[in-house]
């Protein structure tokens, strides 16, 4: 009996170090996960600046350029109000 005993116990012992090994790869894998939503965090918090800068950059040609716009189109905005 003393023998079934001991077998049930080895079971149990490698049963546990299953269990302890699969918590361990869970846990790395866990950070690993973090590990790649932070630099997936980082890379789209760069992409967000560089398209806000272009934002501006256009803004700013749109700006700069709209008195030339006006300036081109009065003649034909005069023929439109003259009638």
């Amino acid at each position: 009996m003393c023998h079934t005993h001991m077998g049930i116990d080895d079971q149990v012992i490698q049963l546990l170090q299953e269990i302890r090994d699969l918590q361990k790869q869970n846990a790395d894998n866990y950070q690993d996960a973090l590990r790649n939503q932070r630099e997936a965090l980082a890379v789209q918090k760069n992409a967000l600046g560089r398209v806000r800068w272009l934002l501006g950059m256009i803004a700013v040609l749109v700006l700069c350029l709209l008195p030339l716009i006006l300036w081109s189109f009065s003649p034909v905005l005069r023929c439109f109000f003259r009638r």
